[in-house]
């Protein structure tokens, strides 16, 4: 087998699935009470819109969460942020103040040994700036030019001088970033335990060249800014510097390094440092999951100095207090909907309740009973009821008549033999008195006699399909009795496509057609008529359309034609051969697939056009079996 005939068969087989499906749910449907159908209907449409409703009001509640949260973080880290720049901005200034000394700035520029006395001016110079401030750990200024470095950090009794290579000093990092920013410094990784920074200032001497950086080991005393959280909420912040290195964490435990924040750092921190531009900048929430916990972060940036603050908080945290608003909402959403089906219940039970009386009684009609019934409710069960005891008391008179019925049947049989049997008698006179006329010299009665014997003999016929060719010789007859009546006053023009002479059309359509023309054209001022019978293929359909010149159908008139076609039917009594009872034909014989279509004018250039729409295929494949 290949695999078409593989996927037809498992198309095959899921059909057969559905219509198992539809046929038992068919039968659940009608084992089972309208009522409880209804509850459960409206039991399902409540739920899903309490559950829609339960849906919009979480999300619109966790955005207003986030959106509060992410305002809340960035308020503080501005502030933190601002504190924290402003801080920096002191020790900046705090970092050069050895050009603001003369001496100090002089020995900078000298490359020669210092003498004894300038080493102890700069070993007091250094004594005075390290003892000047209370949050640094240690102080160091490395002299490039004299290739030693002076320093003095906390459990230290003396200052040290020791010598560096001022060569190794360019080649650091802290170095590089000191000469590539627009400030001449550097903010760096804490070195040791209870540091939180490390700054690198370079100085300048004239000709504008480095001739010493300073380096300063800031203790952690900034942390309760930095750190400070509203209690139980889990945020923790972080700091970083222009090159993503991390340089505090209050969640140590969670984050070790800058790595791990590296998709909340701005790409572009380097550039904002270069640019000059101070202040915090705000960042867009995001979400980062670390060690499978999610946070929402939000971060601020200092442009002036490269530093990142980053707030993380969980989003557990901070779901923890929607949650817990949402379990009252989810109680009272059920409440509500457990009352709103009770109301339900007893609605649908009331209503439902005449009609359950109604179905009852309907058993008891088919056992005999045929009593009426009374029973309240709304005006569609009220009209119910009515009918119900109008059907019983219709069935009690047929019940009365059916002896009656029994006893005419014989009757009615002898009634239909005599009219089997009185149209042949019409025929035998019509040929006697046909041939009388013949006699007497008379052709042109003769001619009459005939076409109203062939009329006649057409019009009783059994079937109710003929050929067009047949329902056409049949027009031809009957306007040729017409036209002796109307003479010069009918006109009558035909164009009838040879391949539909076969095509299979109700018996005494086209005849219907053109007899309404007559009968309602000649009105008012009309004294003459021309009618045109045109009949073709047309696409699926065979058209047969009459054409008249008359009076014409006013608008009124037209729709009431239009709508009567709806209510006619062939049982009608008193209404003959007309249009309405030939839409109702087409309808039955072609099982829908056939129209009428009606199109008037009145006044100047009258006219009516009625055109009669059938199936090809159901023409043509009539034709095939009645040959």
């Amino acid at each position: 087998m290949d695999l078409t005939e593989q996927q037809g068969g498992n198309g095959t087989k899921e059909k057969h699935a559905d219509g198992r499906i539809t046929a038992k749910f068919r039968s659940w449907l009608s084992r089972t009470p309208l009522w409880l159908i209804l509850t459960i209907f409206l039991t399902f449409i409540l739920f899903l819109l309490t559950f829609t409703t339960w849906m919009l009001s979480y999300r619109r509640n966790y955005a207003q969460n986030i959106r509060s949260a992410v305002s809340n973080s960035q308020q503080k880290l501005s502030l933190k942020m601002e504190n924290l720049e402003n801080y920096i901005d002191d020790l900046s200034s705090f970092a050069i103040q050895p050009c603001y000394d003369d001496t100090f700035y002089h020995a900078l520029r000298l490359t020669q040994p210092f003498s004894e006395a300038l080493n102890e001016t700069i070993l007091t110079d250094v004594g005075s700036y390290y003892y000047a401030r209370r949050d640094i750990r240690s102080y160091e200024i490395m002299l490039l030019n004299q290739n030693i470095s002076v320093s003095r950090g906390i459990g230290e009794q003396h200052f040290h001088i020791r010598t560096i290579d001022a060569d190794e000093v360019r080649d650091t990092e802290y170095y590089r970033l000191c000469e590539e920013s627009p400030r001449n410094l550097a903010i760096m990784p804490p070195e040791e335990a209870g540091t939180l920074l490390t700054f690198y200032h370079t100085l300048l001497s004239l000709p504008r060249q480095t001739s010493a950086v300073v380096r300063i080991r800031v203790d952690d005393s900034m942390l309760p800014e930095i750190s400070k959280t509203a209690a139980g909420s889990g945020e923790f912040f972080c700091l970083c510097n222009s090159e993503g290195q991390l340089l505090y964490s209050g969640g140590s435990d969670v984050i070790a390094s800058g790595s791990e924040l590296s998709p909340l750092l701005p790409e572009n921190a380097a550039a904002a440092q270069t640019s000059g531009t101070g202040g915090a900048a705000a960042g867009s929430p995001r979400y980062i999951t670390l060690h499978g916990v999610r946070y929402l972060a939000t971060s601020a940036v200092n442009a002036r100095y490269g530093l990142t603050l980053i707030s993380l908080l969980p989003v557990s945290e901070l779901m923890a207090e929607l949650n817990r608003s949402q379990v009252i909402i989810i109680v009272e959403s059920l409440l509500i909907w457990a009352v709103g089906m009770v109301l339900v219940f007893m609605i649908i039970r009331y209503f439902t309740a005449s009609l359950t009386v109604i179905a009852r009684k309907q058993k008891d009609v088919g056992a005999g009973d045929l009593s009426q019934i009374r029973v309240a409710g709304c005006r569609e069960t009220t009209e119910l009821n009515e009918s119900f005891n109008e059907m019983t008391r219709h069935i009690n008179e047929l019940i009365e008549q059916n002896y009656v019925s029994s006893l005419n049947e014989k009757t009615a049989r002898l009634a239909a033999l005599e009219a089997q049997i009185n149209p042949h008698y019409l025929y035998n006179t019509l040929q006697a008195i046909g041939s009388e006329a013949l006699m007497n010299d008379q052709p042109g009665i003769y001619t009459m006699l005939t076409d109203l014997a062939s009329n006649l003999r057409y019009s009783i016929k059994a079937d109710n399909l003929v050929t067009l060719k047949d329902e056409m010789q049949y027009v031809d007859s009957y306007i040729a009795l017409m036209k002796i009546r109307l003479q010069d006053k009918l006109t009558v023009e035909q164009s009838v496509a040879p391949e539909t002479l076969g095509a299979i059309i109700p018996k005494i359509s086209i005849q219907s057609i053109v007899e309404n023309s007559l009968a309602h054209g000649f009105s008012g001022d009309v004294t003459s008529i021309r009618i045109r019978i045109e009949t073709n293929f047309t696409g699926d359909y065979l058209v047969v359309n009459i054409t008249d010149n008359g009076r014409g159908i006013s608008a009124e008139d037209l729709a009431k034609l239009r709508g009567s076609f709806r209510r006619q039917t062939l049982q009608d009594p008193g209404r003959g051969i007309g249009l309405a009872n030939l839409y109702s034909r087409i309808q039955l014989l072609y099982d829908g697939d056939a129209d009428i279509l009606i199109k008037s004018r009145t006044g100047e250039d009258s006219f009516t056009s009625v055109t009669m729409i059938v199936s090809k295929e159901r023409a043509l494949s009539g034709a095939k079996e009645k040959n």
